[in-house]
């Protein structure tokens, strides 16, 4: 699990993969997918939360900047 959390975050040392049998391969590579989705989801999360953020400020401040 560690080490498919460090691929997941940008580390791409696959070495642990050529080790396992079918069986744990399969398994290895379906939480790397899983942990990379989730993290994707919850970076794209916080970016639309910024974006939402900045347009409600702007939005208030809009008549200021405008006259």
């Amino acid at each position: 699990m560690i080490f498919v959390y460090r691929i997941s975050l940008g580390d791409y040392d696959f070495g642990a993969s050529t080790v396992l049998d079918d069986m744990q391969n399969g398994i290895y590579w379906f939480f790397w997918a899983l942990i990379v989705t989730v993290t994707c989801i919850v970076f794209l999360n916080f970016i639309i939360a910024e974006v939402g953020a900045s347009y409600s400020n702007v939005k208030q401040n809009v008549e200021v900047f405008v006259l």
